[in-house]
């Protein structure tokens, strides 16, 4: 039974050290959740061992150990998620602001599915900067165009003022994980 139980065990570091290493060398994807499932493994087998102690001291301090870390992470859970809510509802506020005939302009395909959910505008996925330039000089119309990036702001403001259009920005935003300049861009 001990070596099933310490198999469960090398479940969970099997996951974080598949995780960190891919996403080290192959691609960021590694997020909290996915070890879910390794973590009912992992707590299967802890209790199956801490059933296995002879000793009481060694059984309350681990009992008293786990719910000191019980009580510690559940404050930093609800920190986290009071303040994904506040960003959650400010992501709201500024999408409220783009009506329904303005296009969208996104660089980043994570935040274009986001708020490709929440609004039915025409959007437009231009992963790179001379793309995005060639479609906002191309247009012809009085639109509004929303862009929703992660250039530096200086240099966004001062190459679309020098291709005849005016840029507001209007902020650093954040949504999940995400986090994203907006800019409202208009023809002088």
């Amino acid at each position: 039974y001990n070596s099933f139980a310490l198999s469960g065990f090398l479940v969970l570091v099997g996951l974080l050290c598949t995780g960190i290493l891919v996403s080290l060398y192959i691609k960021p994807l590694f997020i909290s959740r996915y070890m879910f499932p390794a973590l009912g493994c992992f707590w299967f087998c802890f209790s199956y061992f801490l059933s296995r102690l002879k000793t009481t001291k060694i059984f309350y301090s681990t009992v008293f150990f786990l719910f000191i870390l019980g009580i510690t992470n559940s404050i930093s859970f609800s920190s986290v998620e009071s303040q994904r809510q506040e960003n959650y509802e400010i992501f709201e506020f500024v999408l409220n602001k783009i009506n329904k005939e303005d296009i969208i302009i996104f660089n980043y395909s994570p935040i274009k599915d986001c708020v490709y959910y929440y609004k039915e505008n025409e959007c437009y996925l231009l992963k790179d900067f001379n793309s995005i330039l060639n479609f906002l000089t191309s247009q012809n119309n009085s639109r509004a165009v929303w862009l929703i990036e992660s250039y530096e702001e200086q240099q966004i403001s001062n190459i679309l003022n020098d291709n005849n259009l005016n840029s507001f920005f209007l902020g650093k935003y954040s949504f999940d994980l995400y986090n994203f300049d907006m800019y409202k861009i208009v023809k002088k």
